[in-house]
């Protein structure tokens, strides 16, 4: 988990509160503080997901666009991930 500076914090919950309620709930559940891996996906790949965006559709469920990262193959970088749905997703332990 990466730790926020207070002002980070403060623009975070600014950023938070001018959100609609389904995203807001979704966000506060799965902040780019934090990394995520797919609850299907065995930890030892290495693969691992930081939420970028948070997208209400018109039925009212929300999706993310994530980076998508690997701690195994670090040079391969990151790339977007359109689409997930937030309980695909489980938080990873620091």
């Amino acid at each position: 988990m990466t730790d926020w500076t207070e002002e980070q914090k403060k623009e975070w919950a600014e950023w938070l509160a001018g959100r609609p309620e389904h995203v807001r709930k979704v966000a506060e559940a799965f902040p780019p503080s934090r990394k995520y891996r797919l609850k299907d996906d065995d930890p030892g790949v290495g693969n691992y997901y930081i939420p970028q965006q948070y997208d209400e559709h018109k039925d009212g469920s929300v999706t993310m666009t994530c980076a998508k990262f690997n701690d195994k193959l670090p040079i391969l970088g990151g790339y977007a991930v359109f689409g997930m749905k937030p309980e695909s997703l489980e938080a990873i332990e620091p």
